[in-house]
């Protein structure tokens, strides 16, 4: 792919919709994050994802998934948690949790980055290169949130993507991430969420 650089009006539009599809479509129960990946010289999207359970698989506050993914893995911490809640067993931590909307991650307290293994969610990154109709080799991708994940940076480097267009929030997700890109030579505009609602 040729090397070309989006506009501004176009990279505003891009961040609309990435934003769009994050709210609109997410089912993650915990952060709203869009992705979109574009063809700079065809001004073409290539693909879209947004944070989400792998296809016609249960979703993480399913009281399947509640009773047999994270019950079994809860240490013995995060089930003293759960008891000053009056919650002692599987059954009344499903029939309190199940169907409610609540990201497991977060009926524990974790932090952010922590105890990934709870949720079966993607990242909107991932999702992206996934679902694109074809290679992204020399893309950009325009991220609804701030600098991508340690995992999703590394899939980002091995796709090839070479431009990032990210959110602003005023602090990295990943200090890690940030390095590894730059040391990739992935280019990377950080925007101000503000602006970029307006249309010019």
């Amino acid at each position: 792919m040729e090397e070309k650089v989006l506009s501004d009006k176009f990279i505003r539009k891009y961040m609309r919709l990435a934003k769009q599809v994050g709210e609109d479509l997410n089912p993650c129960m915990s952060r709203h994050i869009g992705v979109i990946i574009v063809n700079p010289v065809q001004n073409r999207i290539l693909g879209t994802g947004y944070n989400g359970p792998p296809k016609n698989t249960p979703h993480p506050d399913e009281p399947v998934y509640l009773r047999e993914v994270v019950w079994p893995q809860l240490t013995s911490t995060e089930l003293e948690l759960l008891a000053t809640k009056s919650i002692t067993d599987v059954e009344q931590f499903v029939s309190q949790y199940g169907n409610k909307r609540i990201c497991p991650r977060k009926i524990i307290g974790a932090a952010s980055g922590c105890r990934l293994e709870l949720c079966s969610c993607e990242h909107a990154e991932k999702n992206a290169i996934v679902n694109a109709c074809q290679d992204v080799h020399g893309s950009w991708m325009l991220c609804w949130c701030g600098i991508p994940c340690w995992d999703c940076s590394k899939l980002i480097i091995n796709s090839g993507i070479i431009q990032l267009v990210c959110i602003d929030w005023g602090k990295d997700y990943s200090l890690m991430s940030r390095w590894l890109l730059e040391k990739k030579g992935i280019r990377i505009q950080m925007r101000n969420p503000e602006t970029l609602d307006t249309v010019v």
